[in-house]
């Protein structure tokens, strides 16, 4: 049994544990591959000599990882959850923790369970993530986003002012049969680095098209202030179409009650 359990603990990314259910989850044990995932030999947090495994968890995970651990216990269901921890070298870590609470006469004397390395896992995750979610070449949100954003906010009912300003710049199509596809592409990115500028939290950009951007802005006052809005935006894309010697278009679409669940719709 011994032998069977030294195996698996050797060959896991990761390490095993058992602590105390307190503020600093003060180990009782901690196998080997503490280090590996750490950068701390174990018997650093054995009963926190030198540092608890609480100091390791990046500050803005703490308070939902006791809240999910208390959710646990009462229940008396398993624990999984993804956090990030900082290691002895300042690298930040995701790690994958499955445990579960040891009872006695009811009451949570300790808690056990692993803690593996998935940040590979995670990269390859959040990297997909942000292709789905963003333009390739400009590096802006793209048509997805945008979708589901609308969809999210219409379902949430705001009822404070929402609208599309969109610039589409299909005149480039030109450029792109004479002086080609990444000579027009370098035209895109100076348009939206220029639109981007003007971009905050209330005008978010998107490009949702090769040769069509979108501004979608929320809270504006009242008709005429989204209408000095676009003139303004008009003025920064002018400012990079002119020098190419192309036109391009520039529209509003308000966001109401009566066109809002037509998303395709209005991006039309």
């Amino acid at each position: 049994s011994e032998r069977s359990k030294s195996v698996l603990l050797s060959h896991l990314p990761g390490l095993a544990y058992r602590c105390n259910y307190d503020e600093e989850w003060t180990m009782q044990f901690v196998s080997a591959g503490c280090f590996q995932l750490t950068g701390y030999k174990a018997e650093s947090l054995l009963y926190n000599r030198e540092i608890s495994f609480n100091d390791l968890i990046v500050p803005e995970y703490r308070e939902t990882l006791r809240k999910e651990w208390k959710r646990i216990l009462r229940d008396r269901n398993s624990f999984n959850h993804e956090y990030e921890i900082i290691t002895s070298s300042g690298e930040r870590k995701w790690v994958l923790e499955m445990g579960e609470g040891v009872f006695n006469n009811g009451k949570v004397v300790a808690l056990e369970g692993i803690i593996i390395d998935i940040t590979r896992r995670k990269s390859i995750e959040n990297n997909l993530k942000y292709n789905s979610e963003h333009d390739r070449w400009t590096g802006l949100y793209n048509r997805n986003y945008l979708e589901e954003l609308l969809k999210k906010q219409r379902d949430m009912n705001n009822d404070f002012r929402r609208a599309l300003i969109g610039i589409n710049v299909s005149d480039i199509q030109v450029l792109n049969s004479v002086y080609g596809f990444h000579y027009t592409q370098d035209i895109l990115k100076d348009i939206a680095t220029k639109l981007s500028e003007y971009a905050d939290e209330s005008k978010l950009l998107f490009n949702i098209s090769e040769n069509q951007f979108v501004f979608y802005v929320r809270k504006y006052k009242d008709r005429d202030q989204i209408i000095e809005i676009t003139k303004a935006v008009s003025a920064v894309a002018e400012s990079v179409l002119s020098m190419e010697r192309i036109g391009g278009g520039i529209g509003i679409v308000e966001i109401e009650r009566k066109n809002c669940h037509d998303t395709d719709q209005l991006l039309k």
